[in-house]
């Protein structure tokens, strides 16, 4: 369901019907509601966190070792089925020479493609390339080895580098950000200068009026955010979920977040996270005491990506509820009768789970 888009600018959605807007709950149209951003934070300026700049720039590769590499890399690959075709051009773009006998054999192994081919990973072009140099000259003191061989081979080193390096930017990541946010360079906080993320007072449909609204034991919803919730927007372990919101008393308000349109978290990998279900959970007088992010899963997909967002909506939880009140010069929105609380929940174990959560604050 996240990876359902449609192209904003054109009037006409995919299933036919024209898009329009469904507008807030009555009860809710004057009441601003903002949630924390994950914000990069220097004496220069506050702005949201930059993967790119503020991650992957800062990972220090001058030490990776590539030991594993050289001594894991096969002797007995099969050989490519493609070859390699060398072909000339004239000025004008036009083919002069097709040299058929060229292969990854006789070009062998070319030290600045792979590390061309790294880039992406390791930015600085001279570390990328003492990197592949080092796994070159290790790989050619190996007995087993031909320079014929690995010249061949070359895609199977691609493959086995980007894969390590992967896998070591993800943890050298993680260190930076999780180091960002005990010194305060990184913050997850309610912040009075306007650096939140304001929840919209209207949101876009393609659902047509007479599609079916999702229903609380045949009556309309009460809690929903927004007026109308359409049952083809939810599939049917999301719809369980904004039901058990809709009847628990504790919950004011609930929202099925959009995916990439809506509320989004930065963590230490490049894409972010959009949570499925904001909500809030309010005190006997009405008050707000928590707003809750929540992401849910299947079973099924009970992998690594899902380990890595448990983690960074652990992580970020648990600063937005011990930072420090301020910085100097810097007036930040400290209540500490409010808190924010991110959590993975796997569908599984939701009819457990989330009562849970939702009691904790009682």
């Amino acid at each position: 369901g996240d990876l359902a888009l449609y192209i904003a600018g054109n009037a006409q959605a995919p299933n036919g019907h024209p898009r329009r807007d469904v507008n807030r709950r009555a009860r809710f149209v004057d009441t601003e509601l903002y949630l924390p951003q994950v914000m990069s934070v220097s004496e220069e300026e506050t702005r949201l966190l930059d993967y790119d700049i503020d991650i992957l720039a800062e990972i220090d590769w001058s030490d990776f070792d590539s030991t594993a590499l050289i001594d894991e890399f096969p002797n007995n690959a099969q050989a490519p089925e493609n070859q390699l075709r060398r072909v000339e051009l004239n000025d004008d773009g036009d083919i002069v020479h097709v040299d058929r006998g060229a292969n990854q054999e006789r070009s062998g192994f070319n030290s600045v493609y792979v590390s061309r081919v790294i880039n992406d990973i390791v930015l600085n072009s001279f570390v990328a390339y003492e990197i592949v140099h080092n796994i070159a000259n290790g790989l050619a003191e190996r007995d087993d080895i031909s320079e014929e061989y690995l010249g061949q081979q070359t895609n199977l080193v691609v493959e086995m580098l980007r894969n390590g390096l992967r896998v070591e930017r993800d943890c050298r990541a993680e260190i930076i950000f999780r180091n960002s946010l005990e010194s305060g360079t990184v913050q997850f906080r309610l912040r009075a200068d306007g650096a939140n993320w304001p929840m919209p007072h209207n949101e876009e449909t393609n659902q047509p009026d007479a599609a079916l609204p999702l229903l609380n034991n045949m009556q309309p919803l009460t809690s929903s955010l927004f007026e109308s919730v359409y049952q083809a927007d939810l599939n049917p372990d999301e719809q369980n979920v904004a039901l058990f919101l809709e009847r628990e008393e504790t919950v004011q308000w609930w929202h099925r977040n959009v995916a990439r349109r809506q509320y989004g978290i930065q963590g230490w990998r490049r894409n972010k996270m959009y949570p499925d279900f904001l909500f809030a959970i309010q005190r006997q007088d009405g008050t707000i005491n928590s707003i809750r992010i929540l992401e849910t899963k299947g079973d099924q997909l009970d992998n690594l990506d899902t380990a890595y967002k448990r983690s960074v909506m652990e992580t970020l939880t648990e600063h937005f509820s011990f930072e420090e009140v301020t910085d100097v010069g810097d007036c930040i929105i400290q209540d500490e009768d409010i808190s924010v609380d991110a959590r993975l929940i796997m569908f599984g174990n939701i009819t457990v789970d989330l009562p849970n959560w939702i009691s904790e604050d009682e």
